[in-house]
């Protein structure tokens, strides 16, 4: 009898790595909750370094795909997308779509390459920057310390706060300080004490004006700036 198992057109997961989580052992094991209490943690614990933690969620199918590594890069990351994508239904569906950030395991062409070497049916997507967002956050003049370097940096951002929200800064800030995007780093001093972030902002509004697309800027950006 031929098979009739129905194959999935097109799936999506998002997935994501974050550093330094310490890993604790705790001296006793934790209770779960019961009848007229909470759940039971001991406080006391060893300290057993720092993991990286990473994981995919399907979006569809409510379903998380998680696990740890001595540190975040590509061959954990490819690990993680292994995971669920040697296993059904991904393997078989005609499409999924893998949402990521522009962390520097997963960024650019080279890694969607990579990926899509492995797994053919794999489409990976960067977010675009976020919809109506505006210069609102970023710090006024007033409220700036440096030379001119920094006014010019700050006043890129106010310029072009579409461009910088769909950038990667490399300063690495996203796995460090939780940036979102290039745009956050001028919502603070951040921008002011990093040459990279002012560095990325002004030759990102120098390629706007000359009519780069974003495609474009982020090439020349990570071209530039990766290490």
């Amino acid at each position: 009898m031929a098979c009739r198992c129905r194959v999935s057109r097109a799936l999506s997961c998002c997935a994501d790595a974050k550093p330094s989580i310490q890993a604790r052992a705790r001296i006793h094991p934790s209770a779960p909750p019961g009848p007229g209490r909470g759940q039971l943690v001991e406080h006391e614990y060893e300290r057993r370094g720092a993991l990286c933690y990473l994981a995919a969620w399907d979006t569809r199918r409510a379903k998380i795909f998680d696990r740890c590594a001595a540190k975040d890069g590509i061959e954990p990351f490819d690990a993680l997308v292994n995971q669920f994508m040697s296993q059904h239904p991904y393997q078989t569906a005609q499409r999924v779509f893998l949402v990521c950030d522009n962390g520097s395991a997963h960024r650019g062409q080279r890694s969607i390459d990579r990926l899509q070497g492995t797994w053919p049916n794999l489409i990976v997507v960067h977010p675009d920057p976020r919809p109506g967002i505006s210069a609102d956050q970023v710090m006024p003049d007033g409220m700036l310390m440096g030379g001119p370097g920094v006014r010019e940096a700050y006043a890129a951002a106010r310029a072009v706060p579409g461009t910088l929200d769909g950038l990667y800064c490399h300063c690495d800030c996203s796995k460090h300080f939780g940036h979102r995007s290039l745009l956050t780093c001028f919502e603070s001093d951040h921008g002011s004490q990093c040459d990279i972030c002012m560095g990325e902002a002004t030759l990102a509004q120098r390629l706007v004006t000359q009519g780069n697309s974003l495609q474009q800027i982020r090439k020349e950006i990570d071209a530039t700036f990766a290490r």
